[in-house]
C-alpha cells in the first residue's frame, strides 16, 4: 500500500509541474544605452528577475546588451525593455 502511495504523489507533483516545464520558452536580446558600470549590469538584473515571464538572463555592461529566455505565453520582447527603460531610465531596443 505505501508503495502505490509513494507512486501516486510522484504523478500528481509530476503534473503539478509539469505545465509549467512545457512552458514555452523563447530568446531576445536587448540592446540597453545607458549602462556604465557593473552595478548597472546589477541593477538590470535585478528589474529582469522581477519582470513576469522572464525565465533567465545574461546581462553584460561592456556589450551593452541582455541576452534573456522568457515565456512568450506571459509576455513579449517589448515588454521586458520596456519594464527596463521604465524602471531605470535606459534606452533600450529590441535586437532584430
Amino acid at each position: 500500500m505505501r508503495t502505490f502511495a509513494l507512486i501516486a504523489v510522484v504523478v500528481v507533483a509530476f503534473f503539478a509541474v509539469a505545465p509549467a516545464a512545457l512552458a514555452a520558452t523563447a530568446t531576445t536580446t536587448l540592446h540597453i544605452e545607458g549602462m556604465t558600470c557593473s552595478g548597472c549590469e546589477t541593477a538590470v538584473k535585478m528589474v529582469l528577475k522581477k519582470t513576469p515571464g522572464v525565465i533567465s538572463s545574461e546581462v553584460s555592461y561592456e556589450k551593452k546588451r541582455a541576452v534573456v529566455s522568457y515565456d512568450d505565453a506571459k509576455t513579449t520582447p517589448q515588454k521586458i525593455a520596456a519594464a527596463i527603460a521604465e524602471a531605470l531610465s535606459y534606452k533600450v531596443t529590441v535586437v532584430p
